[in-house]
């Protein structure tokens, strides 16, 4: 067969290969044998690869090594294809997504077929053929490298291990801030049955879960404004039965506390939702209830669990280490180039953190930066930071972690007593006692003034 029937018969192949595999695309699918389509480009594309290959070689031996090695990186480009997509298809399933993927298709059976063509005519006495070989492999990366990170691969295979929150997400509501990422729904309401009965939840204005106070100071009332995650926020419980709630109602009409609580958040989040409500809302103190360790959460649910979160990463590149630490032995630098930079590497980084649980010495890092941070706001605003351990922590952190005076930390777990007072979401009686605690110390800091104030 001439070079031109060769390329004739792999155009034929690339135009009625759909009718052609088709049914033995979707058999080997349906048991689970290969990922499903994506809907564009299928097993066609391998056997065009391979037939163009072909055509780039002379001699039968060298044509069928030109065509096994297409055929082979061809395979192996439609299955990762498949595979990182989703198996299913593009993330947003949109007209431009899915032409995008079919230009990726044929571009990289394009790049097999020149590949596996220029194997087929490689002389190793030659020095030229070295060095074509290596810009060829260079390219192809470079090539690869740019589809994935056109077509979204990249973004979908790290959708899939990132952490997501998905409590009471009536509530909750993605933010512009590349810190935080999500937080409470001003002016959201969400009511019915919860753990320990009928439950009203109730945003203000603001962002708390609090009543309706005003921005500006009344004159003889203090303000104290509460962070933390979903054991602060009250999951499963009404407004005026969460830690906040219950503070604000037993110190009356002369102290207003705010509830700042949202759920899944961690102490970096905390701490930068509360150096933007300390600069708006002046209080007399901050209080950062420490629950949860490790990375950030993003907000999960159908709606946001899709959506493009690579304008955080973007904004924020330490979210890449927070998610995808290096493994022991890697320098970070280059890990940290190669997750900024290339769209391949970050698919490899998510397909590794899906099969190990990294600790979390990057998020703590993320940690004890964004506290000094509040440090050096709250100095320079006047406003005291006080610091709250939740029982559900076991003390197993100090403010010796943090950097913070002892004088403005206390540790709620009492030892020996457990279950539900450890729980991350306690009912309200275990709540109120926390509020009681907690003011208790307050008082006691009021009465002997702190040093380091």
């Amino acid at each position: 067969m001439t070079r031109w029937l060769w390329a004739a018969a792999a155009f034929v192949i690339a135009l009625a290969g759909p009718l052609l595999f088709r049914g033995m695309d979707q058999w080997l699918a349906a048991h689970g044998w290969f990922p499903r389509t994506t809907g564009a480009g299928g097993f066609e594309g391998v056997a065009f690869a391979a037939m163009f290959a072909a055509t780039l070689a002379d001699g039968r031996w060298r044509r069928l090594t030109g065509a096994a090695t297409a055929a082979a990186v061809a395979f192996i480009g439609l299955w990762a294809t498949r595979y990182l997509v989703g198996l299913a298809s593009v993330r947003s399933g949109s007209p431009t997504d899915m032409e995008m993927l079919h230009v990726a298709h044929w571009v990289l059976m394009f790049t097999a077929a020149g590949l596996g063509g220029w194997i087929a005519r490689f002389d190793p006495r030659r020095g030229r053929d070295w060095a074509i070989q290596f810009v060829l492999v260079v390219v192809s990366v470079g090539v690869a490298d740019g589809l994935v990170g056109v077509v979204g691969i990249d973004q979908a295979a790290i959708d899939k291990v990132l952490y997501y929150q998905t409590v009471e997400l009536e509530v909750h509501t993605p933010v512009d801030d590349v810190h935080q990422l999500y937080g409470l729904k001003p002016n959201a309401r969400l009511g019915g049955e919860g753990p320990w009965g009928l439950r009203t939840v109730t945003v203000n204005t603001h962002g708390a879960r609090s009543p309706e106070y005003t921005s500006e100071r009344r004159p003889g009332v203090e303000r104290t404004l509460v962070f933390g995650g979903s054991t602060l926020y009250g999951a499963g419980v009404g407004n005026n039965d969460t830690t906040p709630g219950a503070m604000d109602r037993m110190t009356g009409p002369t102290h207003e506390v705010w509830n700042f609580g949202v759920c899944a958040f961690n102490t970096t989040q905390s701490a930068y939702l509360a150096m933007d409500k300390m600069d708006a809302l002046r209080p007399d103190r901050v209080i950062i209830m420490i629950t949860n360790t490790g990375r950030r959460a993003f907000l999960g649910g159908p709606e946001h669990q899709a959506a493009d979160k690579s304008a955080y990463f973007d904004a924020n590149p330490f979210l890449y280490l927070e998610n995808f630490p290096p493994p022991p032995g890697q320098a970070e630098a280059w890990h940290a180039l190669g997750l900024e930079r290339s769209a391949l590497y970050r698919t490899y980084a998510a397909w590794q953190r899906a099969s190990w649980d990294p600790d979390t010495t990057m998020s703590d890092r993320a940690d004890r930066a964004a506290v000094a941070a509040l440090e050096r706001h709250a100095h320079e605003a006047g406003v005291e930071v006080l610091y709250v351990l939740s029982p559900s922590r076991g003390s197993e952190v100090g403010p010796q972690d943090f950097d913070v005076p002892t004088e403005r930390w206390l540790d709620l777990n009492i030892p020996g007593r457990g279950g539900e007072y450890q729980q991350a979401h306690p009912p309200p009686r275990i709540l109120s006692e926390y509020a009681a605690a907690i003011l208790r110390w307050m008082k006691s800091r009021s009465e002997t003034p702190d040093p380091a104030r």
